[in-house]
């Protein structure tokens, strides 16, 4: 309670709304770069100047090919929060040396998202998206067979990285092609179906196993997901705002 009652305070205090409020603009970018078009073209990393409303970001193709790209990513995190301590163990490893490796996952995730903090404002996060992908769907075919303490650390720093680093492309993509005014708004939306899907994945991992006697077909899958969403990344296109047609009286 203590701790929720001083984080409370420091967000009333500091936390602001708009960068406006600060005399800051988003991205650095101007009131006056609004007049460029819809993106700063002679930036290397798209970043749209309209303001996208939620409803409109909504109806983009583009918002939903980034939020079924992130679907085969979040599953095998859920896999890998409920099932993963316990595939470990089943694979002759200690507890001790279960949990180090699951510790080691989490550092590696702050530093997937530190790299793509790094980069993110000169390469497009589009393809640092695609890279994180492909390396978390790699993460879960060692993972599958980490027997040794090396695969096993190998499998952290994989999955580590390629989760912090594809959710924080996520989130950077939906800033830069949605705005400032959508950016609630659709992470809402995002976070709703991310955790709706995710949700999904213990159960079936666990009936599969039941059949099975193995994580084999949930896990292989998974990392299938995680291949494609990369590949469509490749040939992604930022959205294209539709303005919605003014009716006018004749006349007038």
């Amino acid at each position: 309670v203590g701790a929720a009652v001083i984080s409370t305070t420091i967000a009333a205090l500091f936390v602001r709304e708009y960068p406006a409020d600060l005399g800051q603009h988003p991205d650095g970018l101007a009131p006056a770069a609004a007049g460029a078009g819809p993106a700063q073209k002679s930036r290397r990393v798209y970043l749209t100047t309209e303001e996208w409303t939620s409803q409109e970001a909504l109806r983009s193709n583009t918002f939903w090919v980034l939020l079924l790209c992130m679907c085969g990513m979040s599953l095998g995190y859920t896999w890998l929060l409920s099932h993963g301590f316990i595939h470990l163990q089943d694979l002759g490893h200690t507890r001790a040396v279960a949990g180090a490796a699951s510790g080691a996952f989490a550092i590696f995730t702050l530093a997937g998202k530190f790299t793509v903090g790094g980069f993110g404002d000169r390469t497009d996060p589009k393809h640092l998206f695609s890279v994180a992908l492909a390396v978390f769907g790699v993460g879960l075919f060692v993972v599958m067979n980490a027997r040794t303490t090396t695969s096993l650390y190998v499998y952290a720093v994989l999955l580590g990285i390629g989760w912090g680093g594809a959710l924080t492309c996520l989130m950077t993509l939906l800033g830069n092609y949605f705005g400032t005014k959508a950016y609630a708004g659709v992470v809402g939306v995002t976070i709703a179906v991310q955790t709706t899907v995710s949700a999904i994945a213990p159960s079936i991992a666990g009936f599969l196993f039941e059949q099975y006697g193995t994580y084999a077909p949930t896990v292989y899958t998974i990392a299938v997901l995680c291949f494609m969403g990369s590949l469509v990344l490749l040939f992604a296109k930022p959205p294209v705002r539709v303005m919605p047609e003014v009716k006018t009286l004749h006349g007038h």
